[in-house]
């Protein structure tokens, strides 16, 4: 009996101990051998929107939603369909204007009318921001209560408009831990997403929420600081470098 009491005073020694050591609430990094990546789809929800989550529920993959006031306020059910199937739910703000010639009281007021259309649908109650175009000067910063989400990977759909071109230019340029840009409001954004992301799975690369490729790199969000890559920016990082673009067949 007497040895089973030193045994439990024991576990209770480390188990103080590592309360000391670990910051509370302090994130801790998981499946580091894994390659993830973290989708995200800016300025939707739209008339494509439901198709891509189609695709999304077909594979398997959760990807994050930074979703725009004008267009999230007459897509009230594709809102809540996006939290339902373990999506992440995201603020871009209500106009998509350029936040760095707004005043704070004009930022404020964009995140918080599209934090309360995320709210209604059910998802997190300080939802993570993508400032559109990234701009987030000083005042913006002075701003946001939640984690700024940048991006490593844009393939620049919004210019090409070609669902193969835009799955090349995300190939070419995704590794480990990156952040991938795309918009949800465009077909062929939609078409060469899923596409990419049919190659990526098969190339061994796992598909997360920004929240969840934080979590699992061992980072806690806190207000406002910029995340790219699955990092905090400043961070010194390894980064792979990028993945050059596949050639046609028989090119």
């Amino acid at each position: 009996m007497r040895s089973i009491h030193k045994l439990l005073s024991l576990l209770l020694v480390l188990l103080l101990l590592a309360a000391l050591v670990l910051p509370a609430g302090a994130a801790q990094p998981q499946d580091c051998g894994a390659k993830l990546l973290a989708i995200t789809f800016d300025d939707g929800p739209g008339k494509y929107t439901a198709d891509l989550l189609d695709g999304l529920a077909e594979r398997g993959v959760h990807a994050t939603f930074f979703v725009n006031g004008v267009n999230a306020s007459g897509w009230p059910e594709t809102l809540r369909r996006i939290v339902r199937e373990g999506h992440q739910l995201a603020n871009h703000t209500y106009n998509h204007k350029n936040l760095n010639t707004c005043s704070a009281k004009t930022v404020q007021a964009e995140i918080d009318a599209v934090q309360t259309l995320i709210t209604a649908a059910g998802g997190d109650e300080n939802a993570y921001i993508r400032a559109p175009y990234g701009n987030a000067n000083k005042t913006v910063r002075s701003v946001v209560r939640a984690p700024l989400i940048y991006w490593s990977v844009d393939p620049e759909d919004w210019k090409y408009r070609d669902s193969e071109t835009v799955r090349q230019n995300i190939e070419a340029g995704v590794f480990d831990g990156a952040i991938i840009l795309v918009h949800d409001i465009y077909r062929t954004s939609v078409d060469g997403a899923l596409a990419a992301i049919d190659d990526l799975l098969a190339e061994g690369y796992e598909f997360v929420t920004v929240q969840e490729l934080l979590l699992r790199r061992g980072i806690t969000p806190e207000a406002f600081p910029l995340i790219r890559d699955g990092l905090l920016l400043g961070q010194k990082q390894r980064r792979q470098p990028p993945r050059r673009r596949r050639r046609p067949a028989g090119l």
